[in-house]
């Protein structure tokens, strides 16, 4: 099962120049909740915006990058095979890891933030290829309304396959 778990606002903006332009620390935490379980794939960038692994087991960042990573992460240069070879892969970003990955993702875990926040980096389109199967209400956090939502991929409502 691939899940990419993602904030976005309403023009599918995920970051600026400075990072993510909203401060949601309850969303923060949902975010480290459901990555607990399965591996964590994050881009390069994403990498460097985290100053520590979020669990006590090893991270995976893909990166064409030769240096050595801080403790805690590993570097991923064939992101495919990866995919291939690991049954339950939460895909964190940056935006060109989702733009990479969302044609194999199985669910989007978003975050949907009300909400024009000016981003330069975008979660790509996603409405005509997943169905919304559930919904969070509406909440408010320093001022800002948003609502967690889980899409699943079509295809998996056509197989059947819905591990």
């Amino acid at each position: 099962m691939i899940r990419l778990i993602a904030a976005i606002d309403l023009m599918r903006g995920v970051a600026d120049n400075n990072g993510i332009p909203w401060d949601l620390p309850s969303d923060h935490s949902y975010y480290v909740k459901k990555v607990a379980k399965g591996r964590v794939l994050m881009g390069y960038n994403t990498y460097e915006m985290h100053k520590a692994i979020l669990h006590s087991k090893p991270e995976y960042v893909a990166t064409s990058h030769s240096e050595l990573l801080r403790d805690g992460f590993l570097a991923i240069h064939d992101t495919d095979t990866f995919l291939k070879e690991n049954t339950l892969t939460w895909v964190l970003g940056g935006s060109k890891l989702f733009e990479s990955t969302i044609d194999v993702a199985d669910e989007l875990y978003i975050t949907q933030v009300n909400g024009d926040f000016k981003c330069t980096k975008f979660f790509p389109s996603f409405e005509n290829k997943f169905v919304l199967i559930s919904k969070s209400v509406i909440k408010k956090e320093n001022g800002i309304e948003f609502q967690y939502q889980i899409w699943q991929n079509k295809r998996l409502l056509t197989t059947g396959d819905l591990n």
